[in-house]
C-alpha cells in the first residue's frame, strides 16, 4: 500500500505539460459554444415574440371583423328603419294633404253656396 501511495505522489508531483496552444484553442471553443448558446436563446426569444404577436394580431383581426360585421348590420338596420320612417311620414303627409284638400273643396263649395244665397237675397230684396 505504501508503494501505491508513493506512486500516486510521484505521479501528482510530475508537472504535466499541455500541448502548445491547447489552452487557447479550448478557450476559443468554449467562447464559440457560449456565443452559439446566446444566439440560440435570442432566436428562441424572437420566435416566441413572433408567435405571440401573430396570435395577438389574429385575435385583433377576428374581433375587428366581427365588430365590423355587427356595425354593418346595425347600419343596414338603421337605414331600413330610416327608410320605413320616411315612407310612414310621406304616407301621413299624403293623408293630411288629401284630407286638407277635401276640406278646402268643401269650404269652397260652401262659399259658392253662400255666394248664391247672397245673390238671391240681394235679388229678392232689391225688388
Amino acid at each position: 500500500m505504501e508503494n501505491l501511495d508513493e506512486l500516486l505522489d510521484k505521479t501528482l508531483a510530475v508537472e504535466q505539460e499541455l500541448p502548445e496552444g491547447l489552452s487557447e484553442r479550448l478557450e476559443k471553443q468554449i467562447d464559440t459554444w457560449a456565443k452559439a448558446e446566446r444566439q440560440q436563446k435570442r432566436l428562441l426569444t424572437r420566435r416566441w415574440i413572433y408567435w405571440v404577436s401573430g396570435i395577438a394580431a389574429t385575435i385583433l383581426l377576428t374581433i375587428g371583423i366581427f365588430r365590423y360585421d355587427a356595425y354593418e348590420k346595425e347600419q343596414k338596420t338603421n337605414a331600413r328603419e330610416l327608410a320605413d320612417a320616411t315612407i310612414t311620414a310621406q304616407n301621413a303627409l299624403q293623408l293630411f294633404f288629401n284630407n286638407f284638400n277635401k276640406g278646402i273643396m268643401q269650404i269652397d263649395n260652401v262659399n259658392r253656396k253662400v255666394d248664391k244665397v247672397n245673390e238671391l237675397l240681394i235679388e229678392k230684396l232689391n225688388y
